[in-house]
């Protein structure tokens, strides 16, 4: 991701950077259907208006805004048989803003380069995306992992 010059650029920066980091999920061996992300994103990018002066607090409140349209829209993104009724976020995702926190106090700390910095802050998000699942009702019922 490249440096912004404001923050609506480095919103949608971020927004298509995460948007293309999730369209590789798969659910029951199914990709995501292309386009299919579009709700998702725009509550992303509205949920982190602010994110230059509230920072890790509102990174994370647009991942879970993300996570909160993907919760409804789940039959859409993964076209799955059985037949997806939702999804479930990750109960990782109430540990997200601590995560970014902590990446970036460790930056600052260790002086760190923008390419690393970056990095140690993706790490810190994608800690927090495993335990996603895709609910279905019909036999068998039960949930497919979100990968």
């Amino acid at each position: 991701m490249a440096p912004a010059p404001d923050e609506a650029t480095g919103i949608n920066n971020f927004a298509t950077a995460f948007e293309n980091y999730f369209a590789q999920a798969t659910c029951n061996a199914v990709a995501v259907t292309p386009g299919s992300l579009a709700a998702c994103t725009a509550a992303l990018k509205a949920a982190m208006v602010g994110v230059a002066s509230a920072g890790a607090a509102k990174i994370a409140a647009g991942i879970s805004a993300f996570w909160g349209v993907v919760a409804t829209t789940a039959p859409t993104i993964w076209v799955t048989v059985p037949v997806l009724i939702s999804a479930t976020p990750p109960t990782l995702l109430s540990g997200l803003q601590a995560a970014i926190d902590a990446a970036g106090a460790a930056n600052i700390a260790g002086n760190k380069s923008l390419v690393d910095s970056a990095d140690a802050m993706a790490t810190a998000i994608h800690g927090k995306q495993s335990g996603g699942l895709g609910n279905i009702v019909i036999p068998p019922g039960g949930t497919y992992p979100i990968l």
